[in-house]
């Protein structure tokens, strides 16, 4: 098992324990997107499909949407060095809890 991929394992298991213990979703998101980011690109880089690949059921117009809203939260967070100011108009916790639920 590569480094990266440890990390990932332990981001999952901290967002696990994070919703259990009913922690923001958007904290969750944080985590759930940086280990899908490191398993998305190692699964790119050693030409290994995913089990379940979203992008076979959508539609384009779905991938670009789909794309967007899993990203709102963790750019928005990644990125607060240059909108530190800027207040956050993402997904509702509902929705994003039901994002995280997806990965």
């Amino acid at each position: 098992m590569s480094a990266k991929l440890a990390i990932a394992g332990e981001h999952i298991e901290t967002a696990i324990f994070l919703i259990a213990s009913g922690a923001s979703p958007r904290s969750v998101h944080v985590l759930v997107m940086a280990a899908e980011e490191i398993v998305s690109q190692l699964l790119k880089h050693t030409g290994t499909a995913p089990l379940v690949d979203v992008d076979s059921v959508l539609t384009d117009k779905g991938k670009q949407v789909w794309a967007e809203k899993k990203a709102d939260v963790y750019n928005f967070l990644k990125h607060a060095h240059r909108d530190f100011r800027e207040a956050y108009a993402g997904p509702d916790d509902k929705n994003l809890t039901e994002l995280n639920d997806i990965f």
